[in-house]
C-alpha cells in the first residue's frame, strides 16, 4: 500500500490537473479551510486552483516588510480573497453566498 506522503502527493497533482483542465470549478469551503496563514502561492493555488491577481507591490505592509499581492478566486457561489507578503499567506477572506439565477 503507498504510503500517506504519495498519496497526499497525488492527490494534489490530480486536483491541480482538474483545475487547469477546467473540470474543478467550485470551490468547497473545505478546500477553503486548508489555506494556512504562511503557506506560499503555489500551495494555495495547488489547492484552489489559479487564482486572479488583483493587487501587487513592493512595499511595507504594517508590520510586514516586502512585496504583497492580492488574489481572488470569484465563482457561483464564492468570492475568496488571498493576500500575501513576500509570498506567504497573511489573510484570507471568503464571502459563500447562494448560486443567482437569472430570471425569465
Amino acid at each position: 500500500m503507498p504510503s500517506r506522503p504519495i498519496i497526499l502527493a497525488l492527490a494534489f497533482l490530480v486536483s491541480g490537473l482538474l483545475a487547469v483542465s477546467g473540470c474543478a470549478s467550485t470551490i468547497t469551503q473545505e478546500q477553503f479551510s486548508q489555506v494556512k496563514e504562511g503557506m506560499a502561492l503555489e500551495k494555495v493555488q495547488s489547492i484552489l486552483g489559479k487564482g486572479t491577481l488583483q493587487a501587487g507591490a513592493g512595499a511595507s505592509v504594517g508590520s510586514h516588510g516586502g512585496s504583497f499581492e492580492v488574489y481572488t478566486w470569484n465563482g457561483p457561489t464564492y468570492d475568496i480573497t488571498v493576500t500575501f507578503v513576500s509570498g506567504k499567506v497573511v489573510s484570507t477572506l471568503a464571502n459563500w453566498h447562494e448560486a443567482q439565477t437569472s430570471k425569465p
